[in-house]
């Protein structure tokens, strides 16, 4: 389960623990013991995905180093942003991390790009379910980008180890994924032929009352 709130008690760590080689967790939140605990067990062509809270993406101190660290060991495969309200509970927007160790860029001592995107709501507000048309598209683009092809999903970018340097290795799609105003102009499109139909609708609805008050005098 995702350790959404929970701290860590000094006390419970061991010292030297073999699970914290990136970063020693510390009394802070449960999230980087849980993203190392993960990694820990991850095969040598293994493919982690981990479910975390926003802050993951930008909390410094020691959830930044972390994040530093496990770019450049070239770990983080994508960082995909979820709409809000997926969780009865949260109103938070989570995110997904994939970390990936044969990376098909590994080893060429530049850090390869990481593909930062957003799975976007669809219906305002919060999502409470995903769009599974957007979802999917996004899934097969990102398998094949991870593959080795060049083109990415859409509402996504492949972030280069300069840049996410360059911006302190936070991981906010809205840092590294320019607004794009197709979408906008899509969404708008999609609201218009909505408002049509229901336009169409009401007025063919208008239509039989009045032919039904008619056969009714």
């Amino acid at each position: 389960d995702l350790p959404m709130g929970q701290r860590l008690l000094p006390e419970t760590l061991s010292q030297g623990d073999p699970r914290w080689i990136f970063e020693d967790p510390g009394g802070t939140g449960a999230s980087p013991a849980w993203i190392q605990e993960c990694l820990h067990h991850l095969a040598p062509s293994g493919r982690a995905v981990l479910l975390v809270t926003p802050s993951a993406l930008f909390a410094q101190a020691r959830a930044g180093r972390l994040r530093q660290r496990l770019i450049r060991a070239d770990l983080l495969d994508a960082v995909v942003a979820l709409p809000p309200g997926l969780l009865t509970h949260s109103p938070f927007a989570l995110a997904l991390l994939i970390f990936r160790r044969d990376r098909p860029r590994h080893g060429s001592g530049t850090p390869g790009p990481v593909l930062i995107g957003e799975i976007p709501s669809t219906g305002g507000g919060r999502a409470r379910a995903l769009d599974e048309a957007l979802a999917s598209a996004f899934a097969a683009g990102y398998r094949a980008w991870s593959d080795g092809a060049e083109d990415v999903p859409a509402f996504s970018r492949a972030v280069t180890y300069s840049e996410l340097a360059e911006n302190e290795f936070v991981l906010q799609p809205r840092r590294h994924v320019p607004t794009a105003t197709g979408d906008a102009t899509h969404g708008l499109q999609e609201l218009g032929e909505r408002l049509a139909t229901a336009l169409k609708a009401a007025q063919g609805a208008q239509a039989f009352i009045a032919d039904y008050l008619k056969g009714a005098r």
